[in-house]
């Protein structure tokens, strides 16, 4: 088991008006322990599932190309500085696997 940060991961940046770009940002990947207990009364198991999530990130900022007139080609977006085994919050996290 292990989470850290993945570099070098490309992804497209978009934003209207603009055209796609790909950047390369750092991510987190990797497993994080979990585990399940079963029970006989609601609410029927007690849990423990954590994530791979950002534990520090850091704002950035790219100048899109071809934009069009009037449209702002500055494109912010988070770039993982460090990574840590979490509960999954979905304010910030795609949760919905995990329900």
């Amino acid at each position: 088991l292990g989470c850290d940060v993945w570099r070098d991961v490309s992804l497209y940046a978009e934003k209207d008006g603009c055209e796609r770009q790909q950047i390369s940002v750092d991510a987190c990947k990797g497993r994080c322990d979990t585990w399940q207990i079963p029970h006989l009364t609601p609410p029927f198991r007690t849990s423990s599932h954590t994530v791979c999530t950002y534990d520090r990130v850091e704002t950035r900022t790219t100048q899109l190309q071809n934009c069009q007139p009037g449209v702002d080609p500055t494109y912010v977006y988070h770039n993982a500085v460090s990574c840590r085994c979490a509960m999954c919050h979905a304010h910030n996290t795609s949760c919905e696997t995990l329900v």
